[in-house]
C-alpha cells in the first residue's frame, strides 16, 4: 500500500502544476511579446512534445524500464523550467514547451500517466484495482482544479512578468 501512495502524490503533485501550466502558459507567452500565432506554435510545441515522448516510451519504456524513464522525464521537466524561466528566446521557450511534458488541457497528456498506470495494477489485488484507479483519476482531477484555480494567483500580484517566471 506505500507504494501506492507514492503514486497518489506523484499524481497530485504533477496534474495541479500541469493544470497551471496549461493556463499559464499562453498568458505568459503573451506578456512576453508574442503574438497569437506564437502562442499557437508554442502550444503546437507542447502536443508535439507530449505525442513524441508517448511513442518514445512506447519504443523504449520496456528497454530502459519503468523507474528509469521516469527519472529521465523527470530530468526533462527540470531542463524545461530551467530554459522556461531563464530565457524569452523563443527557440528556447519552445524547446522548453516539448521537453516539459506541460499539458494543453489541464490535466495530464505525458509519459507519467502512461508509465503509472501500467504500474497501478501490480500494486493492488485484483479486488482493488478498480477502488484504486478511481482513487488514482479522483486525486487526479481534484488536483487538476487546484492547480487551475492557483493560475489566479498572479494577478494578485498587478498582472506582474515577474509573478508568471517565478
Amino acid at each position: 500500500m506505500q507504494r501506492l501512495h507514492y503514486i497518489f502524490i506523484s499524481k497530485a503533485s504533477r496534474t495541479s502544476v500541469a493544470s497551471l501550466l496549461s493556463i499559464l502558459t499562453p498568458i505568459y507567452l503573451v506578456r512576453l511579446g508574442y503574438s497569437a500565432l506564437y502562442v499557437g506554435i508554442g502550444l503546437t510545441a507542447i502536443l508535439a512534445g507530449n505525442a513524441f515522448f508517448n511513442i518514445l516510451l512506447i519504443w523504449y519504456g520496456d528497454y530502459l524500464g519503468r523507474k528509469r524513464s521516469l527519472l529521465i522525464f523527470s530530468f526533462l521537466v527540470v531542463v524545461s523550467g530551467v530554459l522556461l524561466s531563464s530565457t524569452i528566446f523563443l527557440p528556447l521557450i519552445l524547446l522548453g514547451l516539448f521537453l516539459g511534458n506541460i499539458s494543453t488541457t489541464g490535466t495530464e497528456a505525458g509519459p507519467f500517466q502512461s508509465i503509472e498506470t501500467g504500474v497501478l495494477p501490480n500494486l493492488e489485488p485484483e479486488v482493488r484495482r478498480n477502488r484504486a484507479f478511481g482513487v488514482y483519476n479522483f486525486i487526479g482531477y481534484g488536483a487538476s482544479s487546484i492547480g487551475a484555480f492557483a493560475a489566479s494567483t498572479p494577478d494578485y500580484f498587478q498582472d506582474s512578468l515577474l509573478a508568471s517566471r517565478r
